[in-house]
């Protein structure tokens, strides 16, 4: 191991060129290390960087562990919760489900109600899961914090490249082309994070 973090055994830094294969881990969803006990709006804005802006306009869809909400200012964040992220849905489906859309009463049962603001905030671990048009728009922002994959996950992405010369930096040195990630075990966890350009 040469991280100090219990939570991953390595750290491997990507070229952007490569974000568009790791997409789909957001879909099914990331492990990413947070200040917990927040609302979701402040983990989305002040955590994430994402602007308030996007977040009231574009981010149609927001369940917090199951339960649409609306207000993601009142509605927090616990340590082991799942965020998942869309942005407009079409159909019935969509406007059920849209933050603060007209049919809300239609999902009324699972709809997140509580307001648990005042929770004493704490280093945590968040699940996000990205939908649709987020994955591309919001996945950088989660990728220069890092997020924690599995080494299965990053083999699984890259499976089919003839060289990732330049396309990857494990524990801070850089992958060769004849054993990119060579180092990784696949039941390891790895912390994954966008490099600069």
């Amino acid at each position: 191991m040469t991280d100090s973090n219990p939570l991953y055994q390595h750290t491997v830094f990507i070229h952007p060129n490569m974000l568009s294969r790791f997409s789909r881990l957001f879909q099914q969803g990331v492990l990413v290390q947070a200040t917990v006990g927040c609302s979701v709006h402040a983990f989305l804005c002040h955590q994430i960087g994402i602007r308030p802006d996007y977040l009231e306009n574009r981010i149609q869809t927001i369940f917090l562990d199951g339960k649409a909400i609306d207000a993601p200012e009142q509605s927090v964040i616990a340590n082991g919760s799942t965020l998942a992220l869309s942005a407009a849905m079409p159909g019935l489906v969509g406007a059920t489900f849209r933050k603060g859309g007209k049919y809300a009463t239609l999902r009324a049962g699972i709809t997140d109600t509580s307001s648990k603001i005042g929770m004493h905030e704490e280093t945590g671990c968040v699940t996000v899961r990205l939908f649709n048009f987020m994955a591309a728009e919001i996945g950088p922002l989660i990728l220069k914090l890092g997020i924690i994959v599995t080494g299965r996950d990053i083999l699984n992405a890259i499976s089919d490249l003839e060289s990732t010369e330049n396309a990857f930096r494990i524990d801070a040195h850089p992958a060769s082309s004849k054993s990119p990630v060579g180092t990784l075990n696949p039941h390891d966890n790895i912390l994954l994070i966008l490099s600069p350009e």
